[in-house]
């Protein structure tokens, strides 16, 4: 399914397919095609948001990529299972958040962008959950 959807495939352990998903994703940015990228690397199992990684920060850089921060809230192990199985009936949240141009963050290291990324991010779902 992942083939045919165009999804770019990734071996954490391999260093061969982490250099061919940065080309791969690079020529879909390139061609100003939409990304998705979780910055966290994996599915929080607790709800929180874990550390950023810098690869997306960085790929935005190269490519000189407008960032869109989508949150989603909700898709805990109760619902969703990291094997793609729905369990019962939940809400789902999900808030896009302002796009962030190039020209904001152009200047800036990538790790710091992740990090003031990732606290916008927060900030954003710890909002949704109060409500």
């Amino acid at each position: 399914m992942m083939n045919l959807s165009g999804d770019i495939r990734l071996n954490r352990s391999s260093k061969a397919s982490i250099k061919k998903m940065i080309i791969d994703a690079e020529k879909v940015l390139k061609m100003k095609c939409t990304l998705f990228i979780f910055p966290e690397g994996t599915r929080s199992k607790t709800g929180q948001l874990g550390n950023f990684k810098e690869g997306a920060f960085k790929l935005a850089q190269n490519t000189k990529t407008t960032v869109l921060p989508v949150i989603i809230n909700g898709t805990s192990d109760d619902l969703l299972s990291k094997y793609g199985r729905f369990k019962g009936s939940h809400t789902v949240q999900i808030k896009v958040l302002d796009p962030i141009p190039y020209s904001q963050y152009q200047n800036i290291d990538t790790l710091e962008f992740a990090k003031q990324v990732r606290s916008l991010m927060e900030k954003e779902l710890n909002n949704l959950r109060t409500v």
